[in-house]
C-alpha cells in the first residue's frame, strides 16, 4: 500500500526530494498571421493544461518600403497598438497594452532592455519581443498570481494583438506595404499537480488607462473597485502626441514639473519632481538605458524584497472615493500621459 506523503511548500519539497515539476519552455505557435490595420484573435493553439510563469510573443513586421520615406523612432513599438490576454471567466491578464508600454514595463521588471529591431526606411524583418509576466519574482510569494488554467478551469483562454500599418513605421507611406506574424512561447511548470502553496490567490492584470490630454486636464481619475488593488503605475510624458493615442509622440521629462498620486484623503506619492523619478528609475533598471519621459511609480515600495514583499500593500482601490495622478505642467507642446497599471483582482469564481 503507497504511503501518502503531505503536502509541503515549494522549498520544503525540493529539500525532500520530492517531485515538484521543473521548468520548460512550450511553443505555442509559430509565424501566426496578424490583421494589418486591425485586431487578431488567437484561442485554438493556445492549450489550458499546466500552471504558467509567462508568456513570450514576439512581433515580427516585415516592411516593403516602396517609395516611403523617413523611419519613426520606435516605430517598432508603435505598431503594436495593444494585446490582451484573457481567460473563459472574463478575468484579464494583459488589458488593452500597447507595445511601447508593456516593453518599458518589461524593462522595469527584468531591469534589461527587450530584444527589437529599430525600424529603417529599407525592406527588412523587424521583430519585437514582449513577456507577459503571470508572476512576479521581487514579490516573497509570487507564485500568488501563477497562471493555473488546468487547476482554475478553464475551457478557453484568449489572445488578441492589435497591429497598425505603414503610417506607424514611415513618415511618408507612398508605395509601401507591410505583414506581420507573431510568434508565442509559455514558460511553464511540467508537472500538471503541484505542492500545496503553488496555486493562484489573485489574477496579475497589467492594463491600459485613457490618456489624459494635457492640454485639458492634468489629471487622470484611476478605477475604482472592490476587486482591483494597484501594485504600481508605468506613466509616460510625451510632446507632439497622438491625442488619444497612447504612448504615442516624443517622451521628454520636461512635460510635466511634478507628480502625485492622489485620494481624497491622503498622498501615496506627493508632488515628486518628474525627472528625479526619472532618474531614479534608471538606477532602479540597473542600466543606463532607461529613456527620458517615463517613471513608473511602485506602490508596493521600491525594492519589493526590501519591504514587506507582500500583496497586502498594494493601493486598495474602492477604500478611497477618489484615486487619481495628478502633476503641474511643465513645457507643453501637444502634449500627452500615458499610463499602464500593475495590479491585482479577485479570481472569479
Amino acid at each position: 500500500m503507497p504511503v501518502t506523503q503531505p503536502d509541503l511548500g515549494q522549498n520544503e519539497a525540493i529539500l525532500q526530494g520530492q517531485k515538484r515539476g521543473n521548468y520548460e519552455m512550450v511553443e505555442i505557435f509559430r509565424g501566426y498571421a496578424l490583421n494589418i490595420g486591425g485586431p487578431t484573435y488567437i484561442n485554438s493553439p493556445i492549450p489550458v493544461n499546466n500552471p504558467i510563469i509567462a508568456a513570450i510573443i514576439r512581433v515580427n513586421i516585415t516592411l516593403t518600403v516602396g517609395t516611403g520615406t523617413g523611419a519613426i523612432a520606435e516605430g517598432e513599438l508603435l505598431f503594436t497598438k495593444a494585446i490582451s490576454f484573457r481567460s473563459d471567466k472574463n478575468e484579464f491578464f494583459l488589458k488593452n497594452v500597447p507595445g511601447r508600454g508593456l516593453y518599458r514595463l518589461n524593462q522595469i521588471e527584468f531591469g534589461t532592455h527587450g530584444q527589437k529591431d529599430a525600424v529603417a526606411a529599407s525592406n527588412g524583418t523587424y521583430s519585437q519581443l514582449y513577456v507577459l509576466p503571470f508572476v512576479d519574482f521581487s514579490m516573497r510569494h509570487p507564485y500568488d498570481t501563477v497562471f493555473d488554467p488546468q487547476g482554475r478551469g478553464y475551457k478557453s483562454v484568449e489572445l488578441a494583438i492589435t497591429v497598425g500599418g505603414v503610417a506607424d513605421l514611415l513618415g511618408t507611406v507612398g508605395t509601401s506595404s507591410v505583414t506581420a506574424t507573431a510568434d508565442m512561447e509559455f514558460v511553464q511548470m511540467r508537472e500538471t499537480v503541484v505542492p500545496a502553496g503553488i496555486k493562484p490567490r489573485y489574477v496579475r492584470e497589467i492594463g491600459n488607462v485613457q490618456p489624459a490630454n494635457l492640454a485639458n486636464q492634468l489629471f487622470q481619475d484611476l478605477e475604482r473597485s472592490p476587486d482591483l488593488a494597484y501594485t504600481g503605475l508605468m506613466v509616460q510624458t510625451a510632446n507632439n502626441a497622438t491625442v488619444g493615442v497612447p504612448f504615442t509622440g516624443t517622451p521628454t521629462n520636461t512635460t510635466l514639473t511634478d507628480i502625485s498620486v492622489e485620494t481624497n484623503n491622503s498622498y501615496p506619492v506627493k508632488s515628486i519632481l518628474y525627472a528625479l523619478l526619472n532618474y531614479f528609475n534608471n538606477f532602479r533598471a540597473a542600466n543606463t538605458g532607461w529613456p527620458v519621459g517615463y517613471i513608473y511609480l511602485d506602490l508596493l515600495g521600491y525594492g519589493k524584497q526590501e519591504q514587506d514583499g507582500s500583496y497586502l500593500g498594494a493601493l486598495y482601490s474602492a477604500k478611497y472615493g477618489k484615486l487619481r495622478i495628478n502633476s503641474t505642467a511643465g513645457a507643453l507642446w501637444y502634449s500627452q500621459m500615458s499610463i499602464l497599471y500593475d495590479s491585482i483582482r479577485d479570481l472569479k469564481p
